[in-house]
């Protein structure tokens, strides 16, 4: 069963231009949306831990690591 996922020469021309600029597309805006995802989630998260007693307050340094944390995973699925 040889299945031929990969080409051999890849370029716009050959894929076109409509289908690269809506491929393209697709990814940034699924890329903006799962980096939207979860940060709620982890807002969300955040406010739960209320009901154990006590509001999880994340400095800033750490709120700014995980932000950048969650884009990059965000822009390798949402581009990959």
């Amino acid at each position: 069963m040889n299945l031929k996922l990969r080409k051999q020469k890849l370029s716009i021309t050959i894929i076109g231009k409509q289908r690269f600029w809506i491929g393209v597309s697709a990814g940034i805006i699924s890329a903006i949306s799962l980096s939207i995802f979860i940060d709620y989630s982890r807002e969300a998260m955040r406010f739960v831990s209320i009901l154990s007693g006590d509001l999880m307050i994340l400095h800033e340094n750490e709120a700014s690591f995980f932000d950048y944390f969650f884009a990059t995973i965000s822009t390798v699925f949402g581009l990959g």
